[in-house]
């Protein structure tokens, strides 16, 4: 009887940690889903609310990487429930003026980050413009050691997420860095 109840339980528990497991990545999912009929109407001119009913988010950009078929649909900011549904972007109404970030989870909208090489094009729509960029960097920076270095250019194009791509655990120092010019 003893064994039956704690077989249970540690079955329990392993379905609870595998839910966790692909919670995000099916959240991500779905909000790319949910964002793609907000980001038609912002291109198409309409005034656009929310993604969905009840939501406090909608697309601001699109960011295309084509050499991997990488298309994926941002959000403004990048607070901690935003990540969860898009990647989030910092300086959506300045890109070209001003450096511009874009942040992601390891885990889902930015896994693909681990495959990007030097020279490869990153392509950011906006409403009402279009920029290319070429990767030009990648490096893995502490965090509580090292700030984004911005400049006011706008010729800059950062990607970043947590690292290492494979860690047990999230919240760590380490951040992934993508680095690309404006061609």
């Amino acid at each position: 009887m003893i064994k039956s109840k704690t077989w249970a339980l540690a079955a329990a528990a392993s379905l609870v940690f595998v839910i966790q497991s692909l919670w995000l990545p099916a959240k991500a999912q779905l909000g790319q889903l949910l964002l793609e009929r907000n980001w038609q109407q912002i291109v198409a001119g309409k005034p656009a609310a929310s993604a969905w009913p009840g939501a406090d988010i909608q697309a601001v950009a699109q960011l295309e990487v084509p050499a991997l078929g990488i298309r994926q649909l941002l959000v403004a900011g990048q607070q901690g429930k935003n990540l969860a549904w898009a990647p989030g972007l910092v300086g959506a109404d300045r890109p070209g003026l001003s450096d511009t970030v874009v942040s992601a989870h390891r885990d889902s909208h930015f896994r693909f980050l681990e495959e990007i090489k030097v020279g490869d094009r990153i392509v950011l729509t906006t409403a009402s413009a279009s920029f290319e960029y070429l990767v030009e960097s990648m490096e893995v920076v502490d965090s509580k050691i090292h700030h984004l270095q911005l400049q006011t250019d706008g010729q800059h194009l950062l990607l970043t997420t947590c690292y290492p791509f494979d860690a047990l655990q999230s919240g760590g120092a380490l951040r992934y860095v993508v680095t690309a010019v404006a061609t």
